[in-house]
């Protein structure tokens, strides 16, 4: 598990970012994030948290797809490469337990051309309670009322 967190915004240093930074879509779609708790699943490198870490999100964790996540403990979670391969159930299940209400999950669908992982996983998503909206990304909300008084 890879974990960071940040308690005060330090200034940025003086070294020239790449083009790359700050471009990737993913990232984009989760909207602003400073001050941000944030659940990375699934294989990423620390480059994603390093952009996590420069927009000013407060504390981001990575977990591999088997590991649990803490339970109401994020407000977004990324998954930067959900593929046919990768279990949508535990996927939905692991974000569903990791966020807050009102919380929100911003997928990256990879390896589907067809486009049959996208609808599989908006599917299970509708079912158990999130908003879907697709795009480049796919983005769920997860409605704050009523969901706080299930267990």
């Amino acid at each position: 598990m890879l974990q960071t967190y940040s308690t005060a915004i330090l200034p940025m240093p003086s070294c020239r970012m790449d083009a790359a930074v700050g471009e990737d879509p993913l990232i984009e779609a989760a909207g602003p994030i400073a001050g941000a708790h944030i659940l990375i699943l699934g294989a990423s490198g620390p480059g994603l948290l390093c952009d996590l870490i420069r927009r000013e999100c407060l504390a981001a964790t990575s977990l591999r797809a088997s590991d649990r996540p803490e339970a109401a403990e994020y407000d977004l979670v990324l998954a930067p490469s959900v593929t046919p391969e990768c279990g949508l159930e535990t996927l939905v299940r692991q974000t569903r337990r990791a966020l807050v209400p009102t919380g929100r999950l911003v997928a990256r669908v990879t390896n589907d051309p067809a486009g049959r992982v996208s609808l599989a996983l908006s599917r299970c998503l509708r079912l158990n309670g999130f908003r879907v909206s697709r795009g480049l990304v796919l983005v769920a909300d997860l409605p704050g009322f009523g969901l706080a008084c299930r267990g």
